[in-house]
């Protein structure tokens, strides 16, 4: 087998390029040693959340030793070989950096639930089976002397590879019970898969493309305005130049319908993005989370082509420093942009905090920020005591009938 080889527990394995999902190297283990049986090979990449079919990203505390040894690449393993790394890329510094000591620590639920994915919805975030291209397919075997997985081609939010342009093809199903392990093979293993797609893929087009070729800056961590502490700058520049979300929403929804050639209802549903057709006002309204990211893509790509962003936010490489919400602390006291902080840092849209401070209670501003009231509340129950002091110092308004005075009352009981 062709390719550079790293040490692991289990002897040598090829070593994996960026971009090919984890569940390459479980296959490669299983195929390379012998002593490896199906149900262990396939343990190391389900770990011990046994019913998670779709738990791509594999539960990194199992799987990382004993595939690669305590060589101290876990971070870069999450971030390279699996789908959460890919919405980690939208997530706060904060949230980034504390998010693989939570996987390493076991506590996977609150992993996720900072990214702003709810447990019951995790199986959205990756296709029903994995895909694969077959220029990718290709390329692999020639180059490395195996084709592997890739981690883009099992986001749901395109049908084409992001890379070549070719219709994805759908290869192992992931529905799964307990009893029947994976089929553990690579895409270019067996006649059984590599089917044509059960529909045809939406037609390329400027816009499309455009909006692919984010996806790989995306992985690589190239792509920092889709970061909360940048999202919010990109929403700013674009309502700056057409005055009003309203306005702003418009002229996006009928660029972008112009440059795919299909509707916005169209794109949502075949690409599986969320909130339908109100994805771009959401958007505007920083009603965002990282599991969001298709959307920020999408209208980043319309933006970016309309000339509504400064130069320094369509690099694809940004090197300047962000601004970490100074936007916030401009017009906001400083309690107030500790709050917007916090909330991002725990996944929250950044509308969440701004709704705190504007609706009397829990549940208005959960529908404000459409996030969940119970995000919502316990995220308010965390909050240290001393930073409830001083919002309730400076808003007034939040003294009584509130969620402020509710929880003061709750803590003081």
């Amino acid at each position: 087998m062709q390719g550079d080889l790293i040490p692991s527990p289990i002897g040598f394995l090829p070593l994996l390029r960026h971009g090919d999902l984890l569940f390459t190297a479980i296959v490669l283990r299983h195929h390379t040693v012998a002593c490896t049986r199906k149900g262990k090979a396939t343990l190391d990449i389900r770990g011990r959340l046994s019913s998670s079919p779709t738990c791509l990203w594999s539960d990194i505390a199992e799987a990382g030793p004993r595939l690669f040894g305590s060589s101290g690449v876990q971070k870069e393993i999450l971030l390279s070989h699996t789908i959460l790394g890919v919405y980690a890329r939208a997530a706060s510094p904060d949230c980034l950096h504390h998010w693989p000591e939570e996987f390493t620590g076991g506590t996977f639920r609150r992993a996720i639930q900072q990214l702003g994915i709810s447990p019951r919805k995790h199986r959205e975030l990756s296709s029903f089976a994995l895909r694969w291209c077959h220029s990718c397919v290709e390329a692999g075997i020639e180059s490395q002397g195996f084709a592997a997985w890739r981690v883009l081609h099992q986001i749901p939010s395109f049908d084409r590879c992001p890379y070549h342009g070719n219709s994805l093809r759908s290869g192992a199903p992931l529905s799964i019970k307990s009893d029947a392990p994976w089929p553990l093979y690579l895409p270019s293993d067996g006649v059984q898969i590599g089917e044509p797609p059960t529909h045809e893929p939406i037609p390329m087009s400027e816009g499309y493309s455009r909006y692919l070729k984010l996806w790989p800056q995306l992985l690589d961590g190239r792509l920092q305005v889709v970061t909360p502490e940048y999202w919010w700058d990109v929403v700013a520049q674009i309502i700056d130049k057409v005055g009003n979300v309203a306005s702003a929403g418009q002229r996006l929804r009928k660029f972008i319908e112009a440059s795919w050639g299909c509707s916005i209802d169209e794109i949502s549903t075949r690409l599986s993005i969320e909130d339908g057709t109100s994805f771009i006002e959401d958007e505007l309204r920083l009603r965002s989370q990282p599991i969001h990211v298709a959307r920020r893509l999408i209208l980043y790509s319309a933006a970016t082509a309309m000339k509504l962003l400064g130069d320094a936010l369509v690099q694809s490489e940004l090197t300047f420093t962000p601004f970490q919400l100074s936007v916030a602390s401009v017009t906001q006291p400083a309690c107030a942009t500790e709050l917007l902080s916090s909330a991002v840092a725990v996944g929250l849209p950044i509308a969440s905090a701004q709704a705190l401070l504007k609706y009397p209670g829990i549940d208005l501003a959960a529908g404000a920020a459409r996030v969940s009231p119970g995000a919502l509340r316990d995220f308010v129950h965390e909050l240290p005591d001393e930073l409830l002091s001083r919002l309730s110092a400076k808003f007034r308004e939040l003294r009584q009938r509130s969620w402020l005075a509710s929880e003061l009352r709750r803590r003081a009981a």
